[in-house]
């Protein structure tokens, strides 16, 4: 992943894990993946994107994650 590709699926799970035990689920199944190559990276210290990008970006990011493409 793109550094800024790992920034924003950060700033979506994030939000995701925030809003509702929904949320949670779906960074726990739908993006489980993802979330093994963020902790990879979690000494990271770029400055997070906020809720409002990440939701921006959340489209994108899920039709790549179910793609399978990186």
């Amino acid at each position: 992943m793109a550094r800024v590709d790992v920034l924003i699926v950060t700033a979506l799970l994030g939000y995701l894990k925030a809003v509702n035990d929904f949320g949670a689920l779906a960074a726990r199944t739908l993006v489980a993946e993802a979330t093994t190559k963020i902790a990879q990276h979690s000494a990271d210290t770029t400055q997070a994107i906020d809720d409002r990008t990440a939701l921006i970006h959340m489209p994108d990011v899920l039709v790549e994650l179910v793609s399978g493409s990186e």
